[in-house]
C-alpha cells in the first residue's frame, strides 16, 4: 500500500539516494518570503507571479504537498500502463514487461502551497530479497499551482534479456526533495517475461 507524508525522513544507506555532482541545495524560502521581496518593483512582481504562480490549495484540508496522481510505464510500440500509486501494493505485480523491450517512466503530479525544491525520484529493485539495481533521478524545482498538472518524462531504458533475467522482482519507489522529505513512497511488483503476456 502506498505510503505519503510530511516527515518521512530516508535512513539507511539502501534508503539514501546518490548525491548529484555539483548540485548544491538551495535557501529554503517560503512563496510569502519571495513574493514580498522587492514589493516596490510592480513588474517584478508581475513576473514572480507568472514564474512562480500563486500559493494555490488544491485541497485546504489535506496536508500533502504534492498530489502524485499517476505513474505511467511506457514501452515502445505498446499501449502505456498506468499505475495509481496509491493502490499498488509490494507482493502484488502491477504489470510485466517484455525481455529486450525498450521503455521509460513517467509521473504525474500536482503541487500545493509551497514552492518543492530539488524533488528527486529514488527507486530500489530486488530480487528474491537481493539488490539488483538502485537509481536516482533528478527531476527539479515546482511551483504550486492548482490548475497545473506536472509531467516528468525518465530516461529511456530497456528491459534485461536472458533467462536468468525473467522473473519477478520488487520495487520500491520514494519522491525526496532537498530537505530529504520522503512526500510519496510506494512498492509494487513486476515481471520480465520472454513475450508479451496480453495481446493488443
Amino acid at each position: 500500500m502506498a505510503e505519503q507524508t510530511d516527515e518521512k525522513k530516508a535512513n539507511n544507506d539502501e534508503d539514501v539516494p546518490d548525491m548529484t555532482a555539483g548540485y548544491k541545495v538551495a535557501d529554503k524560502k517560503s512563496m510569502n518570503e519571495i513574493m514580498n521581496a522587492d514589493a516596490n518593483d510592480e513588474s517584478l512582481q508581475k513576473y514572480k507571479a507568472q514564474l512562480l504562480g500563486s500559493a494555490a490549495i488544491i485541497d485546504d484540508k489535506d496536508p500533502r504537498q504534492v498530489f502524485f496522481d499517476t505513474l505511467v510505464i511506457e514501452p515502445e510500440g505498446r499501449k502505456p500502463i498506468e499505475l495509481d500509486p496509491s493502490k499498488c501494493k509490494p507482493d502484488e505485480v502491477a504489470f510485466s514487461l517484455k525481455e529486450k523491450t525498450k521503455y521509460r517512466v513517467v509521473i504525474k503530479f500536482r503541487v500545493q502551497r509551497e514552492i518543492v525544491l530539488g524533488l528527486k525520484k529514488f527507486v530500489v529493485i530486488k530480487r528474491k530479497g537481493i539488490k539488483v539495481d538502485k537509481s536516482t533521478d533528478m527531476m527539479g524545482s515546482f511551483a504550486p499551482d492548482a490548475a497545473k498538472t506536472y509531467e516528468i518524462p525518465f530516461p529511456y531504458d530497456v528491459v534485461p534479456d536472458g533467462m536468468l533475467a525473467r522473473g519477478q522482482y520488487a520495487t520500491k519507489t520514494q519522491f525526496i526533495d532537498d530537505d530529504k522529505k520522503v512526500h510519496l513512497e510506494f512498492a509494487y511488483s513486476f515481471r520480465i517475461t520472454k513475450e508479451w503476456e496480453t495481446a493488443e
